[in-house]
């Protein structure tokens, strides 16, 4: 088992038992929120809560995945084909807050 099989099974385990009503969207909703406390973590430059704030974001990702059903060989094949797709495009420079954009 690898390590995003492992966490998956972990992350799904726990969430399904934690918050058995939670949607899709509310965990995304809930995401949104995580987001901000890594972004501010970051500002902050505290380390430690840097990757605290970083792993609540990927728990979240991974049980989306596994709330619309997916298992870690699609989260694997999603990623994999979006980066052939992105590696392929060209990217705009850094807007005012450091946002790329591919052009069309």
């Amino acid at each position: 088992m690898n390590w995003l099989e492992k966490n998956m099974r972990t992350i799904g385990d726990w969430a399904a038992v934690t918050f058995p009503e939670q949607t899709a969207v509310g965990k995304l909703c809930h995401l949104r929120e995580e987001i901000n406390e890594l972004i501010e973590a970051i500002a902050d430059g505290e380390r430690g809560n840097i990757a605290a704030e970083y792993a609540d974001c990927q728990i979240l990702l991974l049980d989306v995945a596994r709330t619309l059903g997916m298992g870690p060989a699609d989260v694997d094949a999603a990623i994999t084909g979006k980066m052939e797709v992105n590696i392929k495009r060209k990217w705009s420079e850094p807007d005012e807050n450091g946002v790329c954009r591919h052009l069309e």
